[in-house]
């Protein structure tokens, strides 16, 4: 059995793109995941950019049908709703945009085709610097968007995640 994950840093704007665009298969659900508290609320491709843009929603969850919503923690979420993708959105902050990553332990077509259309709107390849100690390193894996290119080009810092010491770039 094969998984997928996918780390790549785009603008809220583009996450919310990305979604919209998924939830126009007509079979793909959606659900919104708050932490705290925990909450799971459905969501539509109407509805979804709200939810991208809620300060508390870290997660959307993507299943190729109804999602069972009746749940009080991510595992259980996940255990309930078997095969599903998840997009863990990277969130502006005070020190720069965080990473996202869509992922999934069940490769479907859908998600094979999820992850195409990713990479076909994302480019790969980035350079990351710590600026505690100055070493360099490549990810030719990761992925970014225009408009993350564009808020790094501006001075905004692109990091794994918002404690992190490495600095990512285009790589170009």
């Amino acid at each position: 059995m094969t998984s997928l994950s996918i780390q790549f840093y785009a603008t809220l704007d583009e996450v919310a793109a990305f979604a919209r665009r998924w939830l126009g298969v007509e079979t793909i659900h959606a659900v919104a995941v708050e932490y705290r508290p925990f909450t799971v609320s459905p969501t539509t491709r109407d509805e979804v950019e709200v939810h991208v843009r809620r300060e508390g929603v870290r997660r959307l969850v993507f299943a190729e049908g109804p999602i069972d919503c009746s749940v009080h923690g991510n595992n259980e979420l996940l255990d309930k709703n078997e095969g599903a993708l998840i997009l863990d959105i990277g969130r502006p902050g005070p020190s720069g945009l965080d990473e996202s990553r869509v992922s999934a332990t069940k490769v479907t077509v859908a998600w094979r085709k999820i992850a195409a259309d990713l990479k076909q709107h994302t480019s790969a390849g980035m350079v990351g610097v710590n600026e505690r100690t100055g070493a360099t390193a490549k990810y030719g894996a990761l992925h970014y968007t225009q408009g993350a290119a564009a808020l790094e080009e501006s001075g905004t810092p692109l990091r794994p995640f918002e404690q992190s010491p490495v600095r990512l770039r285009p790589d170009s």
